[in-house]
């Protein structure tokens, strides 16, 4: 799907690395359909990117409650494993899950706390035959996936001077810019320039709202 949370990070960082991926909507694939209209530049993205964004709705087709459920069913049938991070006991998701289970396909959970009710749907999963999934591993590994994947990059060497304090000075929660330049008194040309060649080595990444973050 397109929804806000989990759909929008799967996406994301599909796109992130290069990757493909696909959209399936309960509305129609026109931009003035799609919802939320806060992911109509997400959709945007998938398409530029090779993936591709589909239907069984008509343009002009809003987002009616049955159309969901129903749409679930393409979710599932178009994929060899479906993964359950989080649900509740009523989530949407587990429809989803059965209809892999309906179809034959793979089904992988994340175990969540008992005492958590965002973990009620994924851990009863467990119990009528989910893998549960606590690596990519689990799931690469199941479905014979070894072979699709690229080779690991070699490590980054280790950096020194002022591309060594930037990054020991970024958390993982987004540090602004200006707090990089007071805290290590660096220029802010310098700190710009030494922050692009950064992330153009995947070691930082722009969060937005000029804060940096160590990947």
């Amino acid at each position: 799907g397109l929804a806000y949370g989990i759909d929008g990070y799967a996406h994301d960082a599909t796109l992130r690395v290069s990757g493909r991926t696909i959209a399936v909507l309960g509305t129609g694939v026109d931009p003035a359909s799609i919802s939320p209209s806060a992911h109509r530049a997400l959709a945007e993205r998938i398409i530029t990117s090779g993936g591709c964004v589909v239907s069984e709705y008509v343009p002009g087709t809003s987002g009616l409650p049955m159309h969901f459920p129903a749409r679930n069913r393409i979710v599932a049938g178009t994929t060899v494993g479906t993964l359950v991070i989080e649900a509740p006991e009523d989530s949407g998701s587990l429809i989803t899950a059965q209809f892999a289970l309906d179809f034959g396909r793979e089904v992988f959970t994340v175990p969540g706390p008992i005492t958590s009710t965002m973990s009620d749907g994924t851990n009863a999963l467990l119990k009528v035959g989910a893998t549960p999934a606590l690596a990519a591993s689990d799931i690469t590994d199941a479905l014979h996936l070894d072979e699709l994947l690229p080779p690991a990059r070699a490590p980054l060497p280790e950096r020194s001077g002022v591309a060594g304090r930037i990054i020991a000075a970024l958390g993982s929660t987004g540090t602004p810019v200006d707090a990089l330049c007071e805290t290590l008194a660096i220029p802010a040309h310098e700190l710009a320039s030494a922050l692009t060649t950064l992330e153009l080595d995947g070691v930082v990444r722009d969060i937005g709202g000029g804060r940096y973050v160590r990947v």
